[in-house]
């Protein structure tokens, strides 16, 4: 996925577009950019900051909301 860290910092911090379908985020289905994607968080130790709400409508085929746009962090940048 090409996911580096900010300026060197051990931290990363990223919004981006992935048009990558998975359930861990609400998708009604999984893509291969959505293992992927998956794979990339935990190999990247960053977890996804989104709350379900869907991000964009598809007009073609399915006619349905999903959540494309994702935002992206280190989980050292997380306090659970």
């Amino acid at each position: 996925m090409g996911l580096q860290s900010s300026a060197g910092f051990g931290a990363f911090a990223g919004l981006k577009g992935f048009n990558a379908h998975h359930g861990m985020w609400g998708c009604e289905y999984t893509n291969c950019s959505g293992r992927s994607l998956v794979e990339a968080l935990d190999v990247h130790d960053l977890v996804v900051l989104n709350t379900i709400t869907p991000t964009h409508f598809s007009l073609t085929g399915r006619n349905a909301w999903s959540l494309l746009d994702l935002v992206l962090v280190s989980s050292s940048c997380v306090s659970l």
